[in-house]
């Protein structure tokens, strides 16, 4: 059982389940209002960035590479376990596309100052620091966290969204 957050389980239909009984739906575009009718009921979280610099890992000898590789892999499980993953994830090394506003497209900077991300959805900036800190361990390099702002313009938009596809959804307590 997660401790926060939302476990989310694929098969023919979605199935999540945040602690307050099972909510099912058809079809994988039904996740976000789903995700925002859990918060509806009182299991709001914020999202934090976790980072670290493209040249963080630098000082790890390759052969060593793999052990690391593991190591990180194995703490994106515990994310996934307790329910809090959202996303994790290195920046390839191209340069960036700069996108002006009249859409025109020119080349950018190498991705020379954020080499990894991580983003949970947790309950406080405490569970944050601790995620930051178990993939600190496994990437043997210092993580910077970063709340990511609340926009309730947006929570608008996704509860309209879960309003919509209400007729759709079914809700199993037992």
């Amino acid at each position: 059982m997660p401790t926060s957050g939302c476990r989310c389980i694929v098969t023919d239909d979605l199935r999540v389940d945040g602690g307050l009984g099972e909510w099912r739906v058809g079809s994988m575009s039904e996740v976000v209002p789903l995700i925002y009718l859990m918060r509806e009921e009182g299991h709001a979280m914020t999202q934090y960035l976790i980072t670290f610099p493209s040249d963080a890992m630098n000082h790890i000898p390759d052969d060593e590479m793999s052990e690391v590789g593991r190591a990180a892999h194995a703490v994106c499980q515990d994310l996934i376990d307790a329910g809090v993953y959202l996303l994790t994830g290195g920046l390839e090394e191209e340069p960036a596309n700069l996108v002006g506003t009249d859409g025109t497209v020119t080349d950018g900077p190498r991705p020379d100052f954020i080499g990894g991300i991580t983003i949970v959805d947790v309950p406080s900036r405490e569970d944050a620091l601790r995620w930051a800190a178990k993939i600190a361990a496994a990437c043997r390099c210092t993580q910077e966290v970063r709340a990511i702002g609340f926009d309730p313009e947006l929570e608008a938009m996704l509860g309209k969204v879960a309003v919509d596809v209400d007729p759709l959804k079914t809700r199993d307590r037992g």
